[in-house]
């Protein structure tokens, strides 16, 4: 692979320092070796792409998706009729909308069988092009009954929740999914009742530390919140209905909360396209959760960029509008960037490789045209995407 030379008239590099005017990142056989002012440059030869007028930035990172939903009003009609073939097909649509968004990662929390985690081994094989680099679950694991279990493995007690956290480790999981509490879009359950006990969850967490992954906890209650807090998870999902106690143990734990306001938004704004179900506990929901985003991100819990895409009128590749949402709700303009990129990074475990442009990182980058530090709609205006160094917008 050629050594490449991208050159913009600004450069943010996802950390918290100052955007670099007149910047340039250079990348050798997928990684990037330099990154800051041109005129620090390294003397080193090879291609130049000039891009004048735009920011180039870290490749984005969704934190929380579902490759195999399409943001269909009924989603759970539409998941349990599609066949895996007709899901599979789902799934590397929405990855090209992903990476035409100039979204470079993202972590799948969720979906029917194993096709995430095949989806993912096809795409770092070079078989899909056109997506991005992709952490699955598999199925999230629940309770029988419990939210998610359309896209999920229905386990009681925690013998049971041992063997499947174990089952899907050996499919080739990066990540473990763990449903705490109720939901919105699936019916029958209590949005904010805890599900999984905290000796369910533990047994989780355990093993997942034992193989070195990660874990995600689904939860919307106070109590689930807590529980999915006090066994170690990673990340807690959504994070609504958070008290003084839950956000305590943020800080302590030092876990991170990703907020996926923008689908409960999406679903309010057809209030009267979604089931009946959904629309009456969104609607008492989503005041409820913007005040939770807004007391987490005051009291200095890092919050990473998720948007739970897929979900009812929610579709793939809308980040910077979760970004620009969490901008409003407190974190402003370079912390909403930061939660997209670096922040996201670290919640997923990668942080080692991707999510700065900085030496020795993966050469996952994005060109945007304007300044997304003076204004978050520039991340809207993709003129170009690499991941590992390939171009591929």
């Amino acid at each position: 692979m050629t050594t490449k030379i991208l050159k913009a008239s600004c450069l943010l590099d996802g950390t918290r320092r100052e955007p670099v005017a007149d910047g340039a990142v250079v990348v050798h056989n997928g990684q990037i070796l330099y990154a800051g002012p041109a005129g620090s440059m390294p003397d080193v030869a090879g291609e130049v792409v000039e891009l004048p007028g735009t920011t180039l930035l870290p490749g984005l990172i969704d934190a929380h998706v579902h490759l195999t939903m399409d943001g269909s009003a009924d989603i759970v009609q539409r998941v349990t009729t599609d066949t895996l073939p007709m899901a599979t097909v789902r799934a590397v649509v929405n990855a090209e909308r992903l990476i035409r968004a100039g979204i470079t990662t993202v972590r799948d929390c969720g979906c029917q069988g194993n096709i995430n985690i095949d989806l993912a081994r096809m795409v770092s094989q070079g078989i899909i092009r056109m997506a991005p680099h992709i952490l699955a679950a598999g199925p999230a694991i629940c309770m029988t009954g419990g939210h998610g279990h359309f896209i999920g493995w229905e386990v009681d007690g925690p013998d049971e929740v041992r063997k499947a956290v174990r089952k899907v480790i050996k499919a080739g999981a990066d990540v473990i999914k763990l449903i705490a509490t109720g939901g919105v879009i699936t019916p029958g359950v209590t949005a904010g009742a805890p599900q999984f006990s905290l000796e369910e969850l533990r047994v989780a967490v355990e093993e997942a530390r034992k193989a070195g992954l990660t874990v995600a906890a689904h939860a919307h209650g106070a109590e689930g919140i807590k529980n999915a807090l006090r066994a170690g998870v990673t990340t807690v999902e959504h994070a609504s209905y958070v008290d003084d106690e839950g956000i305590q143990l943020f800080l302590e734990t030092g876990a991170i909360f990703v907020s996926t306001l923008l689908a409960s938004r999406r679903q309010v704004e057809h209030l009267h396209e979604v089931p009946d179900y959904v629309a009456y506990k969104i609607s008492r929901h989503i005041d409820i959760e913007s005040h939770s985003v807004r007391r987490l991100i005051a009291a200095g819990v890092p919050a990473a960029g998720g948007t739970d895409a897929g979900t009812p009128f929610n579709p793939h590749g809308d980040l910077a509008e979760q970004l620009i949402m969490l901008a409003e709700h407190g974190l402003g303009t370079m912390g909403a960037i930061e939660a997209g990129t670096r922040i996201s990074a670290r919640a997923l475990g990668i942080e080692h490789l991707t999510g700065t442009l900085e030496a020795g990182k993966r050469a996952d980058i994005l060109a945007v045209q304007g300044n997304p530090a003076e204004n978050l709609e520039h991340l809207k205006q993709v003129v170009a995407v690499w991941k590992s160094g390939e171009r591929l917008v």
